[in-house]
């Protein structure tokens, strides 16, 4: 027999119920930061986000981009603590820590980013900077495009977002020291 358990309004337990058969046990990971202030853009090196800010800047000076869409362009993130993450398995009000649930194991890992490993024992920029590119490509791309003027051509958008990740290429080539994906993570276990 299971127990079905709402979540509390935790953003960790936000994603709907969590089903687990009596005495079962649950294991947990998110991209968070670590207490030194290091997060997943934000490893010790350069910090993704201020090379495209850079570069969105240059956009606009060159006038690519106006000033209003630089500034209509963000991210906002939210990176969960440990306390955060953790917090409705340490809630005595919180309807998993009624079901039982309890807290057994917490701990964050910092998980290189593979391109920069490859990239000491390869020395080649040009293939890391390439290789890197897409990790967070696939992240970004929709915010560039949706700070951009909706009534600029679709074409126009790809191309000026496609300039971007190349002067990012660019950067990151002439440059590879201090780059890279290196996730931070919180790992938890409960029974």
């Amino acid at each position: 027999m299971s127990t079905r358990l709402r979540p509390t309004g935790s953003p960790s337990c936000s994603i709907g119920l969590v089903s687990l058969k009596p005495a079962a046990g649950s294991a947990c990971s998110i991209s968070a930061p670590t207490r030194k202030a290091r997060y997943l853009e934000n490893t010790g090196g350069a910090i993704v986000f201020d090379t495209f800010a850079e570069i969105w800047c240059e956009l606009a000076a060159k006038g690519k981009i106006s000033r209003a869409e630089f500034e209509r362009t963000n991210f906002p993130q939210h990176y969960w603590t440990v306390e955060e993450f953790t917090a409705p398995l340490t809630d005595v009000a919180g309807s998993l820590f009624a079901a039982g649930l309890r807290l057994e194991q917490t701990d964050t890992r910092v998980v290189a980013c593979p391109h920069a490993s490859d990239f000491l024992s390869h020395g080649n920029a040009s293939r890391f900077a390439h290789e890197y590119l897409p990790t967070f490509r696939s992240q970004s791309e929709t915010v560039f495009a949706i700070g951009l003027e909706p009534a600029r051509p679709l074409e126009q958008h790809a191309g000026i977002v496609d300039e971007l990740y190349q002067c990012y290429v660019q950067k990151a080539a002439n440059g590879p020291q201090g780059k890279g994906m290196t996730y931070i993570s919180i790992l938890s276990s409960a029974r």
